[in-house]
């Protein structure tokens, strides 16, 4: 059948990697024949949902078998529910707008309090920073005024 061929495939990569238990090769059969039924009737978005699980797959096997074991009050698997899904599987990665610089006074900020950082004082030292950037920054402009104004 359609489910045969990849899964027998995936199996064995398994066994390589997990050495898996006789009930885990039944559950995952289960979960193939359960994908399979799932892509008879939806089509492309279990697909999606197999693909993204796909990696790694022990661990968002698991997560999957939780997440339908928990079985939400009618409501069926969104997108955005496979998407979260496939978040918890992934390390959580912190983004930050500014990027490099923010790292390292952040590092810094580390360095001086030795791990024993409170949130409200970080919240805190930033709105200064920011004060005093600002406060600079009028300075500066105040001075380019003047040697204007002395230029003339």
């Amino acid at each position: 059948g359609g489910w045969g061929g990849g899964g027998k495939v995936n199996i064995v990569i398994w066994m390589c990697e997990e050495r898996l238990l006789l009930s885990d090769l039944l559950l995952f059969f289960l979960f193939q024949l359960f994908f399979f039924i799932c892509f008879f009737f939806f089509g492309n978005f279990v697909f999606l949902f197999i693909y993204t699980l796909a990696i790694p797959p022990h661990r968002s096997f698991v997560v999957l078998c939780e997440a339908l074991s928990k079985k939400p009050k009618k409501k069926t698997l969104t997108p955005g529910a496979v998407q979260r899904i496939v978040v918890t599987t992934t390390k959580p990665t912190t983004t930050s707008k500014k990027g490099g610089e923010e790292k390292k006074n952040a590092k810094k900020h580390q360095n001086e309090t030795e791990g024993k950082i409170h949130p409200q004082s970080a919240a805190l030292r930033a709105l200064n920073q920011r004060k005093k950037k600002r406060e600079k920054e009028k300075k500066k402009k105040k001075r380019k005024r003047k040697k204007k104004k002395t230029k003339k």
